[in-house]
């Protein structure tokens, strides 16, 4: 959990419920609500199954990075330019697509099934890497979405203001 998690996701929720119910109390009573919401304890209710599975089985979670059950590959490459990423997530019925738009011939003994590509996960991971740095973000972000691959460009706030339609600000009117 990072450390805008709660500021951006639990924090809103709880308080939207904090918000309804002393709304309906207002409705039923009359009177006002306080409202205290605190950032570390309204998060730490996320932490129930964790800290479950430790008391009970003595087991310390540890971050399970991008590998998804479903998903294959499924992680963020680099591609060309200084920092630059793709974020990339293939399943069982994109894997088709995905292969024909890299043009490379995956071995079916490795890659041929979904359990394949998950059982050989690092190897698919650093294919996929060594494909994707050499190409721009963009073009490959078209490419894979037209194809039906769920595919983005990890895009920073600057790429957004410049790039992105409905993240952009409006420019300022040319002075007369």
């Amino acid at each position: 959990m990072g450390p805008t998690f709660p500021a951006y996701s639990s924090n809103l929720y709880h308080l939207l419920v904090a918000v309804l119910v002393a709304l309906e109390h207002r409705r039923r009573t009359a009177e006002g609500a306080y409202i205290d919401l605190s950032r570390v304890e309204s998060t730490a209710t996320w932490l129930g199954p964790a800290i479950l599975d430790y008391t009970a089985n003595g087991r310390v979670p540890i971050p399970a990075g991008n590998p998804n059950p479903d998903w294959a590959p499924h992680s963020v490459y680099p591609t060309q330019g200084d920092d630059r990423w793709l974020a990339i997530a293939v399943d069982e019925e994109s894997w088709p697509a995905f292969v024909v738009v890299t043009g490379a011939e995956f071995d079916p003994a490795r890659f041929g099934t979904h359990a394949l590509r998950k059982a050989h996960e690092d190897e698919l991971d650093a294919l996929v890497a060594s494909w994707t740095v050499h190409h721009e973000g963009e073009v490959l972000t078209e490419q894979l979405q037209a194809a039906g691959v769920a595919a983005a460009v990890v895009a920073t706030a600057d790429d957004l203001i410049e790039h992105d339609p409905q993240a952009s600000l409006p420019r300022p009117l040319p002075s007369p």
